[in-house]
């Protein structure tokens, strides 16, 4: 299953938010786990792709967070 979500952001925070993910990528991946990271130039855009095998996030959370942006579950 493919989900494609776009963003408008400054630079510097666009920066922080990629370097957020690849750092989550590879913390929380299991013992041998695969983390793929991509990047492709359209125009004056960037396509930015971010895999990984983890189980993802689970139906609860992923409600919680619809209701709350900031919720955490640290």
């Amino acid at each position: 299953m493919s989900h494609q979500h776009f963003a408008r952001a400054e630079r510097e925070k666009a920066n922080v938010a990629l370097c957020n993910l690849v750092s989550d990528g590879l913390k929380f991946r299991p013992e041998q786990g695969l983390v793929q990271f991509g990047a492709r130039e359209h125009d004056l855009h960037m396509e930015i792709n971010i895999k990984d095998d983890r189980a993802g996030i689970s139906q609860a959370t992923l409600g919680k967070l619809e209701n709350n942006p900031f919720y955490s579950t640290q």
